[in-house]
C-alpha cells in the first residue's frame, strides 16, 4: 500500500515538476472588409516584446523604417510563400471594451513608456506583421501560406 502511494505521489509530482512557462502565441486575424481577405498575424502573450522584435530585426535585416511603432522590411523572401516582400511590424497597445477591440500603435518613445507605464487591465500590448508584395496586396492567401508564416514566426521569436 505505501509503495503504490508512493508511486502515486511520485508520477503526480513529476508531472507537476515540468517547467510550467508560458508559451508565446501567435495568432491569424483576417479582415473581410476589403476583395482581398487581409490576413496579418498577432504577437500575443510573448513574454519579452522588445526582445521578439530584436529577433525579426537580427532575422530579416536591417530594416527600411525602424520607428518606435512600426518597422518595415522591402525586399524579403520567404520560401513557398513569395518572393520580394513587403513585411510591416506594427508594435501597439489594443484596449478592450464592451467586446470590441481597438489598437492604437506607439507614435514614438515617449508615448511606448507612458502607455507601458500606465497599461490598464483592459489593455494589452501586442505586435501585428503584415505581409504584401511590393503593390501593397496580401500575399497570404491560402491555409497552407498562413501555417507556413506562422511556423516561422513561431521559430524566429522563442
Amino acid at each position: 500500500m505505501k509503495k503504490t502511494i508512493f508511486i502515486i505521489l511520485l508520477a503526480f509530482l513529476s508531472l507537476h515538476s515540468f517547467s510550467q512557462t508560458k508559451k508565446n502565441s501567435i495568432g491569424v486575424n483576417k479582415q473581410y472588409n476589403t476583395p482581398d481577405t487581409t490576413r496579418s498575424f498577432v504577437l500575443m502573450n510573448i513574454l519579452n516584446f522588445d526582445n521578439s522584435k530584436d529577433s525579426l530585426i537580427k532575422f530579416w535585416g536591417k530594416p527600411k523604417n525602424n520607428e518606435t511603432g512600426q518597422i518595415s522590411w522591402t525586399h524579403i523572401d520567404i520560401p513557398n510563400v513569395g518572393k520580394d516582400l513587403n513585411v510591416i511590424l506594427t508594435d501597439r497597445i489594443c484596449t478592450i471594451e464592451k467586446g470590441y477591440m481597438m489598437c492604437i500603435q506607439f507614435k514614438d518613445k515617449e508615448d511606448k513608456e507612458m502607455k507601458m507605464k500606465n497599461l490598464k487591465s483592459n489593455q494589452l500590448r501586442d505586435i501585428e506583421i503584415t505581409i504584401t508584395n511590393q503593390v501593397g496586396k496580401n500575399i497570404i492567401n491560402s491555409k497552407t501560406k498562413t501555417e507556413i508564416v506562422k511556423t516561422l514566426l513561431e521559430s524566429i521569436v522563442e
